[in-house]
């Protein structure tokens, strides 16, 4: 792919590269960022089966990713030079968690359904998690189960956002 080929799913490499690169941060219990991923020809026919199976890999087992690259124009670019996503690179515009107000114990998009699943366990302390929502036609609305409340709880059509989560003093246990 990085010379322009196709993705080939039946070459398994996603899942060569993922056991590849987890087995030394797992032995030692490291975190894993992958910077600047993505093919140079998004538009060929398996692309789409490409960023698919990518974001599932990096979402099992990266604490974070970026894609490659942000600028306006054709190849690794994510948009054309008008700003509208490139061919499948629309899919790595999506919800994520930059800050968290403590452990993780899962976090997961489903674009189906355009839902983040975000859930972690607080300290008890009052304290802000914060998530970030990329500009999309229909907008957000967040939803929260445990004692916190969010700032904005709805992110309009065509704005990017940034939701505060604010845990309630005292508060124990897991939100969502």
């Amino acid at each position: 792919m990085e010379a322009g080929g196709d993705y080939d799913p039946s070459a398994h490499w996603l899942e060569a590269y993922e056991n590849a690169i987890t087995r030394y941060p797992s032995a030692h219990h490291l975190p894993v960022v992958v910077g600047e991923w993505g093919p140079r020809d998004s538009s060929l026919p398996n692309m789409a089966r490409f960023y698919g199976d990518a974001l599932v890999s990096l979402d099992r087992y990266s604490s974070g990713w970026a894609g490659y690259e942000w600028c306006y124009g054709g190849g690794y670019c994510a948009v054309d030079k008008d700003g509208r996503f490139l061919a499948t690179k629309e899919q790595t515009a999506r919800p994520y968690a930059p800050a968290v107000a403590g452990t993780v114990g899962e976090q997961r998009y489903d674009p189906t359904t355009r839902t983040l699943r975000l859930v972690y366990n607080s300290s008890g302390k009052p304290d802000v998690s914060e998530l970030s929502a990329p500009p999309t036609a229909m907008g957000w609305q967040v939803s929260l189960q445990g004692p916190a409340m969010a700032s904005p709880r709805v992110v309009p059509a065509g704005e990017r956002g940034t939701i505060r989560v604010r845990t309630q003093p005292g508060a124990s246990g897991r939100s969502r």
